[in-house]
């Protein structure tokens, strides 16, 4: 786990989690920050200008340089605040993830009572994030939705497209635990090898109207590809560092493809999500599976980056023993 700095990345173990860090942090709760509770996002707009008015924050011309969230399989919130790096002579543009410990520096919706830290934590990253895949696929009623990855994201995803009213979806991965999860939350579980067929039978070999890619690779954006039936849509979230697409634009063009892909404007869907978070009909915070003390933030990532145990979500607790 690392701070992202604007002179490159530090480990946080090196240099953050000391007894007088933790203890700087003061006590645990609300009472210790100010009175409003607000979420917060990985990254920042200045609300201003065309780009950040429309909640495309990372095309603001105003924009905080960085990502606050480097720590990519935590359940974390972003806590924004300038720190002076003693050794660079720097500013770090993101500090520590953690739970709610600072306000953010530019205005977010207030979290009303009734919404959980955990809640919040979401509401800022990943839970956004699920959704936005989601309408960028325009899931609507009755439809068939494949999920690709059954990371966190994917699992949100999930909820999120029974929650937009598909009819089925499909969750691929190769994990048993993130499967299980899936299950458990209301698709239809599918190793890899066997997606193609689980898609066939549950269309009458059509192919599935929405594919969901939440992963970040050649070879799970070229399946979402192949599961979809023609005029499909294919929504893709994972951050892909490819130089080619893994199908050309004559196999698009022949499947009268709809392609959508692009960061989640964070902000714009906290206030979007709020009502359905407060309804508490979904169990969003059901991914979590570990809970442990900030101090055990590295061995708790090497659990995550392992997958150990279960472990799909991790929430780092700085006040806990």
């Amino acid at each position: 786990m690392f701070f992202l700095t604007t002179n490159g990345l530090h480990d946080l173990r090196s240099w953050t989690c000391t007894p007088d860090f933790i203890a700087a942090l003061g006590p645990r709760g609300r009472n210790s920050c100010p009175p409003e509770h607000r979420p917060d996002v990985a990254a920042y707009s200045c609300v201003h200008c065309r780009a950040g008015g429309i909640s495309l924050k990372h095309h603001c011309t105003q924009r905080y340089e960085g990502w606050c969230c480097p720590c990519v399989g935590y359940v974390v919130l972003c806590i924004v605040h300038q720190f002076k790096n003693r050794r660079a002579g720097q500013q770090l543009v993101c500090s520590l993830c953690m739970l709610h410990l600072l306000p953010p520096l530019l205005p977010t919706p207030q979290v009303p009572d009734g919404v959980t830290d955990e809640e919040s934590i979401l509401l800022g990253d990943i839970l956004s994030t699920a959704f936005f895949c989601v309408d960028q696929g325009g899931v609507s009623a009755g439809d068939t939705v494949v999920v690709i990855g059954c990371g966190p994201v994917g699992l949100l995803a999930v909820l999120a497209s029974r929650q937009r009213g598909a009819s089925q979806v499909v969750a691929v991965d190769s994990v048993p635990s993130r499967r299980k999860k899936a299950a458990e939350f209301g698709a239809v579980s599918i190793d890899i090898p066997d997606a193609a067929a689980a898609i066939a039978a549950a269309t009458d070999s059509r192919g599935a109207d929405v594919a969901l890619e939440l992963v970040g690779s050649v070879a799970a954006l070229k399946l979402g590809f192949n599961l979809l039936r023609p005029a499909g849509v294919l929504s893709s979230i994972g951050v892909h560092t490819e130089a080619q697409f893994p199908f050309s634009p004559v196999q698009a063009y022949d499947k009268n493809l709809t392609y959508k892909s692009g960061r989640c404007p964070a902000r714009h869907y906290m206030e979007k999500l709020l009502p359905l978070v407060l309804n508490k009909e979904w169990p969003f915070t059901d991914i979590i599976t570990h809970r442990v003390p900030l101090r055990q933030g590295a061995e708790a990532y090497q659990m995550f980056d392992k997958k150990l145990y279960g472990c799909i979500k991790v929430v780092l607790d700085p006040w806990a023993g």
